[in-house]
């Protein structure tokens, strides 16, 4: 078995959870995407786990490593995970993908029909065949109870182990508290090591985008006929985008101008001006993944034919 660890919620209740099945190590990114500190070597002290420590850009070593992920679900948002692939194979890979749907007590519990919400994990379906690992996302294995599971998040039991915010899961802290870990080590703020893509910077690297303009110019053609003209990563922002970014503006102002009765208007405004950060022509790079895909599997299958 491999771990996660860092310093959120999720992954260190995995690991104190599985040491006792005999987990002796973990890896652990150093920075979210947003380049805050989430090593999470102190709670992997105290489990007792050896932590192996690796860089959220380690993946972007390997060319094109971004295909497998974005050939898998058109995002690609866990290619970070690439980064450990020498410690991969062989091994089943546990992580905490679905604990902000089952462990967190908001909500009504839903997810017990394993609703998604986003697509964290889905990237690694298309990777871990490459690297050959099996993942293991603990929090789906109750996932169906999600109802109950969040019934005794908020019972009056649990009352010791939550704490102001929304950035809260009793039942997650209970556990890793329990195994020792000191309560301002973890859970303190939400992180995210998702590598997003579809934002200029960091997008594609330097070989991925040489190689999708190959693509576009194979495929022109196809733009052309239609009266288009072939895609660039580097276009411009549409039109869209800017108004979503200058109408992210005054929603922000409101809802700090008036937390308590306009705070409401916060996310909102995160929501339009994430999307007016959006690469206009990303939706494109998913047909290039999937046809650099095709081309590996044909050369496999070429080599096993001769064999």
């Amino acid at each position: 078995m491999l771990g996660t660890i860092s310093s959120g919620y999720d992954s260190p209740t995995v690991a104190a959870l599985a040491r006792a099945s005999g987990l002796r190590e973990a890896v652990s990114f150093a920075t979210a995407n947003d380049d805050a500190p989430d090593d999470g070597a102190a709670v992997a002290a105290v489990l007792g786990v050896r932590v192996r420590s690796l860089s959220r850009n380690a993946w972007r070593a390997r060319d094109l490593g971004e295909v497998p992920f974005l050939a898998a679900d058109a995002k690609g948002e866990d290619a970070y995970i690439g980064g450990a692939e020498r410690l991969l194979r062989g091994r089943v890979l546990l992580t905490g993908f679905f604990g902000d749907k089952v462990w967190d007590p908001s909500g009504d519990g839903r997810e017990g029909d394993l609703a998604r919400h986003d697509q964290s994990g889905l990237a690694l379906t298309e990777y871990r065949l490459w690297a050959g690992f099996i993942h293991c996302p603990v929090p789906y294995l109750g996932a169906r109870q999600t109802r109950d599971i969040k019934a005794i998040s908020r019972s009056p039991e649990m009352t010791p182990w939550a704490i102001p915010g929304r950035y809260n899961r009793p039942i997650c802290r209970r556990i890793v508290e329990a195994a020792g870990v000191p309560r301002e080590a973890f859970g303190i703020r939400k992180k995210a090591a998702s590598v997003l893509f579809f934002v200029e910077p960091p997008g594609l690297g330097p070989d991925a985008r040489a190689d999708w303009g190959r693509w576009v110019a194979e495929h022109a053609d196809a733009w052309r006929t239609r009266g288009r003209r072939p895609p660039r990563l580097t276009a411009r922002p549409a039109t869209w985008q800017v108004i979503a970014q200058v109408g992210s503006r005054p929603l922000r102002a409101l809802a700090a101008a008036a937390p308590r009765r306009l705070g409401f208007l916060r996310p909102l405004a995160d929501r339009l001006a994430g999307l007016a950060r959006h690469a206009p022509s990303f939706r494109h790079v998913f047909p290039w993944a999937l046809a650099r895909m095709q081309q590996r599997y044909a050369a496999v299958s070429s080599t096993v034919a001769r064999a």
